[in-house]
């Protein structure tokens, strides 16, 4: 997360009651303007519409996973996660 073209916040840090009050997360704040371009300016190309995902009814990539790769993603929901 990018504040204001100043801070930067990196981490696992939920915003959320879970992650505040179980201290099971990492988080670190860096207070630097040169860092925020850098790290905004690679999120916004990771933002791009050509980085995106497309999922509709007519342009579905999970359609593209080969017949294993489907197989084993049905096998996890039908069989129990503790015998896999």
């Amino acid at each position: 997360m990018v504040i204001d073209g100043l801070v930067t916040v990196i981490g696992t840090f939920n915003l959320d009651p879970g992650s505040a009050n179980l201290n099971t997360e990492c988080i670190t704040v860096i207070y630097s303007d040169r860092i925020a371009r850098e790290v905004l300016a690679g999120m916004e190309l990771e933002f791009r519409p050509e980085n995106a995902w497309e999922t509709t009814l007519s342009a579905n990539p999970d359609a593209r996973a080969g017949l294993i790769k489907r197989f084993k993603a049905w096998t996890r929901r039908v069989v129990p996660k503790s015998i896999l």
